[in-house]
C-alpha cells in the first residue's frame, strides 16, 4: 500500500501533502504546513508570489503586499528562505508539487 492510497486527497491537501512530499520538496512542504496556522496562509502565498507562480498561474498576487512583513516573524522569514532555496536548486520539483498541492485544494473547494 502506497501513501498515496493511505492518505486519499479528500482527506485534505495539509494530510496529502505530507504524505507524498517528493525529497526535493520537504521546506516546500515545511511551509506550507507552518502556513496553515496563519490566515489565507499568508507566508506560503509570499512564497507563491515571490517566484512568481501566482502570476503565472492564477493571474495575480495571492499574498497582500500592503504591510510586507505582516504575518512574517522570524520563523516564517526563515522558512520562505529555505523554500526560495530549494527552488532554486529544484525549480521543475517544486513547481510541480505546488501545482499538486493547488489541484487539491482546488478540487475539495479548501
Amino acid at each position: 500500500m502506497t501513501m498515496e492510497t493511505m492518505v486519499k486527497k479528500e482527506h485534505g491537501s495539509l494530510a496529502w501533502a505530507s504524505a507524498n512530499t517528493p525529497k526535493n520538496c520537504d521546506r516546500i512542504e515545511a511551509l506550507y504546513s507552518w502556513s496553515s496556522n496563519h490566515e489565507r496562509f499568508a507566508p506560503y502565498c509570499k512564497f507563491l508570489d515571490l517566484i512568481g507562480w501566482s502570476a503565472e498561474t492564477v493571474g495575480a498576487s495571492l499574498a497582500d503586499w500592503h504591510k510586507p512583513s505582516e504575518n512574517l516573524g522570524y520563523m516564517e522569514l526563515g522558512a520562505i528562505g529555505e523554500a526560495l532555496s530549494q527552488y532554486s536548486d529544484h525549480p521543475h520539483d517544486v513547481e510541480a508539487f505546488i501545482q499538486a498541492i493547488w489541484e487539491v485544494e482546488t478540487e475539495f473547494g479548501l
